[in-house]
C-alpha cells in the first residue's frame, strides 16, 4: 500500500491551504475538517444549509443519493485497499452553465484527503424545456441524480434539461439515473478519464 503518511495535523494543513474545495474524511467517511474553499463554494451556490448541516462528524455517505451511493462507497474502499489516489469526474451544473469537476481522494493511514476542482465551465448547449411544457401537469418529477436531466413523463427514454427544476427542485422529486449516466457510473467504463455525458 502506498498511503500518504500524513498525521492529522498534516492533513488539516493540506486541506486548509488548498485552493479548491477540500476536506478530510475519517476511515468511516465522516467529515473531520473542511477548508475555506468548501465554505466559499457553498455560499456561492446558495448552500448555506450545507454549511449548517454538514459539519465534522457527519457521514458524507448520507449526502450521496441512493442511486450513486454504491459507486462512491466502493470507490473509497478500493482506494483504501490499493493505497492509490482515486480520481473521478462528475457534473455539478447550474441552470445556465455546464460544470464538470474532478474529485481526487488521497488515502491516508486513517482516512482520506479529498479535493474537488473545476475542470470545465461553459454555457449549456442543451435544448431547454420549460416545466410548463409537459411536467407540471403530471405531478411527478424524476431527475437524474448526476446530470439533473428530467425523465419525460410520456417517453421513458427521453430525459430533458429543465433549468427551472435545477434552480428550484419541485417538492416530491424522485431521483434515478438516466441511461447515459447509468452507463458512466456502472457500465463497463467508469474511470475518471472518461468524461460524463455533456
Amino acid at each position: 500500500m502506498n498511503v500518504i503518511p500524513l498525521t492529522p495535523g498534516d492533513m488539516f494543513r493540506a486541506v486548509a491551504t488548498a485552493d479548491n474545495t477540500a476536506y478530510v474524511l475519517s476511515s468511516d467517511l465522516r467529515i473531520v475538517c473542511t477548508n475555506e474553499g468548501w465554505e466559499r463554494f457553498a455560499r456561492a451556490n446558495e448552500g448555506e444549509r450545507v454549511l449548517a448541516d454538514w459539519r465534522p462528524g457527519r457521514s458524507v455517505v448520507d449526502a450521496i443519493c441512493e442511486e450513486l451511493r454504491p459507486f462512491y462507497v466502493e470507490g473509497f474502499a478500493r482506494t483504501r485497499e490499493s493505497g492509490r489516489p482515486w480520481e473521478h469526474d462528475y457534473e455539478c451544473s447550474t441552470p445556465g452553465r455546464f460544470r464538470l469537476f474532478r474529485m481526487i481522494a488521497y488515502p491516508t493511514y486513517d482516512g482520506f484527503v479529498v479535493t474537488h476542482a473545476l475542470r470545465i465551465a461553459r454555457p449549456h448547449d442543451r435544448a431547454e424545456c420549460s416545466p410548463a411544457d409537459v411536467y407540471a401537469a403530471h405531478g411527478v418529477v424524476t431527475m437524474c441524480a448526476h446530470c439533473r436531466r428530467v425523465r419525460h413523463p410520456s417517453f421513458a427514454n427521453r430525459w430533458d434539461w429543465v433549468p427551472g427544476y435545477v434552480q428550484a427542485m419541485p417538492e416530491g422529486t424522485t431521483h434515478s439515473l438516466c441511461p447515459a449516466c447509468k452507463r458512466y457510473y456502472y457500465g463497463a467504463v467508469s474511470s475518471a478519464t472518461t468524461a460524463p455525458p455533456a
